[in-house]
Parts: structure tokens; C-alpha cells; sequence
């Protein structure tokens, strides 16, 4: 390549495109490296009741739950006193955002109300 200044784009569908700018000299060689990472999605859980103990992942998270993720399966399981404990597999894509209400069913077995 002739001497110069260069943009050089690097891209993959899915994932988030990166740009660098580079100047090249005379014989010079530059090696470039790029970590590409996946575009992300955005994950709410709300729980109903509302101070249900929240479950993203395996890991004890605020509830509610909003954050962006990275694409992929999400194991969702929420707790409360009163309730039967609820449990589900959420799957999120690239540029993807998902909201979910997490009720917990009332179980009047427990002792709770009904």
C-alpha cells in the first residue's frame, strides 16, 4: 500500500462495527488487531408482587431488573413469601429488548393470602 493515512472499518453481522484510523510509512508494517462484540440486547424483569426475591442467571440481582445484555438465554427465577416461586427461560437476539411482568402465582396452600 502507498504511503498514507487510512480508515480502516472492521465488521460482522451481529456484532458492533469498529473503525481505526492508521498512517502507514515507507516499508512499515502495522499489525491490528480488533474484538469485535456482540451487538446488545436490553433485558427488564419486573416481578409482581413487587419485593419478589429476583433470580438472573443463577445470580441474586435487583428487582427490578434493566440492564443491556449480551444476546443469548436467560434463566429468570423469582421468589416471595406467600407465592409459588416462578421459573423461566427468556431468549434475547442482537438489537433485541425484551420486557417482562414475572408474576409469581398466589398459593393460599402456604398460608398466604389467595
Amino acid at each position: 500500500m502507498p504511503r498514507g493515512r487510512y480508515r480502516v472499518t472492521v465488521s460482522k453481522p451481529n456484532f458492533v462495527r469498529q473503525e481505526r484510523d492508521i498512517t502507514i510509512d515507507v516499508a512499515e508494517t502495522k499489525p491490528l488487531f480488533f474484538k469485535l462484540d456482540p451487538i446488545p440486547a436490553r433485558l427488564e424483569v419486573h416481578t409482581s408482587p413487587s419485593n419478589a426475591t429476583l433470580y438472573v442467571r443463577g445470580n441474586r440481582t435487583q428487582n427490578p431488573y434493566a440492564q443491556f445484555v449480551d444476546p443469548g438465554d436467560y434463566e429468570i427465577y423469582a421468589e416471595a413469601n406467600y407465592h409459588i416461586a416462578r421459573h423461566d427461560v427468556v431468549s434475547l437476539r442482537r438489537d433485541n429488548s425484551s420486557r417482562w411482568i414475572f408474576p409469581c402465582p398466589t398459593c393460599s396452600a402456604q398460608g398466604g393470602p389467595s
